[in-house]
């Protein structure tokens, strides 16, 4: 038996004294996303990693992933939204240089945009007369990256399409929720930090069907990369 499968073996016992499962080590953000991630120091008493992410990517693992106690630098600042297993989201900003320590935790961090998002709230009417199960949102206009007219610097907006969350609203008809929209992956057209033209995104329709005349109140979430002048446009697909 190697040293290193041996201490790999204290690892889980260790973890197990502690309540940690190997279940929960499975989600260790490494093993989320290993080609993301470098060793940079393991033994049997501390691990070291460096992560590089970028806009619209996770920052310490993708999706959904666990981390133990932790201590961590960031070298670079960044606007970040972390999500909790239970749906809520916060969105923190982390300037160059920071350092702080964080108790065993699982949870998604994503960098959202440069110069912060746009958010585009649109209420929708099922008027196709039959129930409806899953609606996908096709993007078919969007200035984006390389999209014509954009030039580095210029006055056409570079916004990319990415994670929504569920948020709350106050408007004259009362309280609403409004929902989140979620980019579907892969993406015919997968831009670095979201999605461009013909990427689509989803919701999760309450109680899985919208039926017919009920409406759906949600968010179309822009990571902007340039500020300017801007253009979404998307249809509807929806599937009975």
């Amino acid at each position: 038996m190697t040293r290193h499968s041996s201490s790999r073996r204290q690892l889980l016992a260790m973890l197990g004294t502690f309540g940690v499962t190997p279940a929960a080590l499975a989600q260790d953000a490494a093993t989320v996303s290993p080609r993301s991630f470098r060793v940079v120091l393991e033994n049997d008493r501390v691990r070291v990693l460096e992560f590089k992410s970028r806009p619209g990517f996770g920052v310490c693992g993708e999706g959904m992933h666990y981390h133990p106690d932790h201590v961590t630098v960031s070298m670079t600042g960044a606007k970040l939204r972390v999500k909790t297993p239970d749906g809520k989201a916060v969105f923190k900003e982390i300037p160059a240089g920071t350092v702080f320590y964080a108790p065993a935790e699982t949870h998604a961090a994503e960098i959202i945009g440069g110069l912060g998002t746009l958010s585009i709230r649109r209420r929708f009417t099922n008027n196709t007369g039959t129930s409806v199960t899953s609606l996908r949102f096709r993007i078919i206009d969007v200035t984006t990256l390389n999209s014509p007219g954009y030039v580095p610097g210029g006055a056409q907006a570079d916004v990319r399409a990415i994670d929504g969350s569920d948020i709350g609203v106050s408007t004259t008809l009362g309280s609403l929720t409004v929902l989140g929209t979620t980019l579907q992956q892969p993406s015919p057209l997968q831009l670095i930090g979201g999605g461009g033209l013909n990427s689509t995104v989803t919701v999760a329709i309450p109680g899985g069907t919208l039926t017919p005349g009920a409406t759906i109140d949600l968010h179309f979430l822009l990571g902007v990369q340039q500020s300017g002048a801007f253009k979404f446009y998307v249809n509807v697909e929806a599937l009975p």
